[in-house]
């Protein structure tokens, strides 16, 4: 699985209303933003203490080591949260060098397992600059909502429409194909050799003619004068 279907897992387990949740987010905005959490959730329950919770996403061995090797890069943010999480396959995690204040979800296939319980960490009061990142950060989110959705509509409109010119176009076309094997009925019926001497005139008085005359309501209709 790649991040994207990870944040989908974690959109999953951390959903609105009671979680506000948010990605790629900086410890702050501007100058201040020197480093990054992979996702952040906020809870908006006062009963559950309105936690905060910080996210590191790997999915391959190689991005877990990175990060290992870097103690220090996720404290910026970490410093605010009252537990951090590592989001990641089992495949990619070495466990015996998991840091002590990491939990850690196991991505398994579309579920998160909880593994390792993440300690409480003693979280510093949000600084106003990570309250700017935290607000941007979900400003972006909604502004992403809005532009799925109306991607969504477009694209529901563009298949209606696609759908409307399909069945006008095959409508037509047997239409089309009616008028074609009526008329090569009609050439068949009148001989290839008079019909170049016929034009659309001499065809339409012939059928007014006779159409006028009854003949067409008549028991031998067309097949008598024709005999005769």
């Amino acid at each position: 699985m790649n991040s994207t279907g990870v944040r989908g897992l974690l959109r999953k387990r951390y959903q609105h209303p009671e979680w506000a949740l948010m990605f790629e987010v900086a410890n702050g905005t501007g100058t201040h933003g020197r480093s990054y959490a992979d996702a952040v959730a906020m809870n908006l329950y006062p009963s559950r203490g309105l936690s905060i919770l910080g996210f590191e996403i790997k999915v391959s061995k190689q991005d877990f080591m990175r990060e290992i090797e870097k103690p220090d890069k996720s404290v910026p943010v970490q410093q605010f949260c009252d537990q951090w999480w590592l989001v990641a396959p089992a495949k990619a995690v070495d466990e015996s060098l998991l840091p002590k204040a990491w939990g850690w979800l196991r991505v398994d296939d579309d579920r998160l397992v909880q593994v390792k319980a993440a300690p409480d960490l003693e979280a510093k009061p949000l600084s106003r600059p990570f309250i700017a990142a935290l607000v941007r950060r979900q400003n972006a989110a909604d502004a992403e909502e809005v532009n799925k959705l109306v991607r969504d509509q477009v694209e529901a409109q563009r298949k209606t429409d696609h759908e409307r010119i399909e069945r006008e176009i095959k409508m037509r076309t047997r239409e089309a194909q009616s008028a074609i094997d009526k008329i090569a009925e009609l050439k068949a019926r009148i001989g290839n050799d008079r019909w170049d001497d016929l034009n659309a005139d001499d065809i339409a008085q012939a059928v007014k003619i006779v159409r006028k005359s009854g003949v067409l309501g008549t028991y031998d209709g067309v097949s008598s004068v024709r005999n005769s």
